[in-house]
């Protein structure tokens, strides 16, 4: 047993005999119990199955609609929001809220640095281990895919015996040769062969993600409400879990049906005062998430496509080069373009030499700035989209069209959303359901 266990069975002990009564519970110390108590917990529930799930991206969205799916025949407790990190504990807050009585729990595993993986699986031990994909992500700890797969492998390296993988067939040679002997594999994915094959996939705005797909030896139309095409993977995976776990297909399919995206994932939100509908991906800034929601704003159908965007991750390009290509990427998609941030000025520049209108594309260096211009510039049939990366806090913008935001920070290294936030400046309440993530949703 590891040594920072031992230790934290210590205190646990020392604790409930009352020796720790006069002193301070420490950062470290309550962060040694968490762990212990985990731990502890994790091996005496052995009559519920845990499943895993990681990936470059989409990982939040496949857990919801997994443990929904689930929740409608079995008990099940989940990671609640995007908690997926030992570093602020978020697998071990997950197991402690499992019961015994939970039949699945269903937990979203993240890393970001070599090593995280192979800690949370020996700590979770799963039972089932789900892989959406393989992308870039967190380029200065994983230069390659094949380093990110390296990572995410560690999940199946350490699954419990006679376990089962759910596996994204399009790029499973990255981390097939990491399932152990004896355990049952379920491919997803448009290459063949595969046990979930997806045939076509259809999502232009206004139109939600239709999917058709052949599965158990027959073909299935499935309605979602998510918004592009790159979302297969979420659902493909998500029915061959639940099928594994003893759903029906044709319910999961059902259900999956009124399942709504989740908070900043893609997730359309109409605002009546203006007319305009909102795309909040406003947390997401790799590269590759970049592509995807462009590709779904040159396909979608509105009068007036809007484009918000500050700045992507996961790429070696210098500034420059960063804004050159943001200024062509407004090109693609975009009728109206508005930058912000620190790069803001050289990817309007940048947009102007590639050629978009100079009277359509606006640069401003804070997010206060940019939704005064918003809320003077918003017309009824809008489509836009809000684009950028995390420590830029973009949800501001967006949540400074329903409400009255003090936040002014330029950057922000808190790394969750700006929806519950303490510094916002107003909070969630009832008026505001549907338009604002409530407390305790953990975006």
């Amino acid at each position: 047993m590891p040594q920072k266990i031992i230790l934290g069975i210590k205190n646990i002990y020392w604790i409930l005999r009352g020796r720790n009564s006069g002193r301070l519970i420490t950062t470290t110390l309550r962060n040694q119990l968490i762990i212990s108590a985990a731990y502890l917990w994790r091996r005496l529930l052995f009559n519920t199955t845990f499943i895993t799930i990681t990936g470059s991206f989409g990982k939040t969205t496949t857990k919801e609609f997994i443990a929904d799916i689930l929740a409608r025949k079995y008990a099940v407790s989940k990671t609640i929001g995007n908690w997926n990190h030992r570093k602020f504990k978020g697998p071990e807050m997950a197991i402690l809220r499992t019961r015994p009585w939970h039949r699945f729990a269903v937990l979203e595993v993240g890393a970001e640095k070599p090593g995280n993986m192979e800690s949370a699986a020996k700590f979770i031990k799963p039972d089932i281990v789900v892989i959406t994909n393989v992308k870039r992500s967190h380029t200065l700890s994983f230069p390659t895919p094949e380093a990110v797969a390296q990572e995410k492998s560690q999940l199946l390296r350490h699954m419990r015996p006679g376990g089962c993988a759910i596996i994204n067939q399009d790029n499973a040679q990255l981390t097939i040769a990491a399932v152990p002997a004896k355990t049952r594999i379920i491919r997803f994915g448009e290459t063949e062969p595969v046990d979930y094959h997806l045939l076509k996939a259809e999502s232009r705005w206004p139109e939600r993600l239709k999917l058709t797909i052949t599965a158990q030896g027959e073909t299935h139309e499935v309605q979602t409400r998510l918004l592009g095409t790159h979302w297969t993977p979420t659902v493909l995976a998500a029915l061959a879990t639940t099928s594994q776990c003893g759903v029906e297909l044709h319910d999961a399919i059902d259900t999956i049906r009124s399942i709504e995206p989740f908070w900043s994932r893609m997730q359309p939100v109409y605002l009546p005062a203006y007319g305009a509908t909102i795309i909040r991906e406003d947390s997401h800034g790799q590269l590759d998430s970049f592509e995807v929601s462009l590709k779904f704003m040159e396909e979608a159908h509105a009068k007036r496509k809007i484009l918000v965007i500050s700045d992507f991750s996961d790429s070696n390009l210098r500034t420059p080069a960063r804004a050159k290509a943001m200024g062509q990427m407004v090109m693609r998609c975009a009728d109206v373009a508005v930058f912000v941030g620190p790069v803001a000025q050289r990817a309007h520049k940048a947009a102007l030499a590639a050629g978009f209108d100079a009277a359509h594309s606006h640069a401003f260096a804070t997010t206060a700035e940019t939704t005064a211009f918003l809320k003077t510039h918003l017309h009824d049939g809008d489509l836009m989209m809000i684009k950028g990366i995390m420590s830029h806090h973009l949800p501001r913008i967006y949540l400074g069209l329903i409400g009255d935001v003090k936040c002014t920070l330029d950057i922000c290294q808190k790394q969750t959303g700006c929806d519950n936030c303490p510094e916002l400046g107003f909070s969630w309440n009832p008026s505001l359901e549907g338009l604002m993530s409530p407390p305790g949703s953990c975006v």
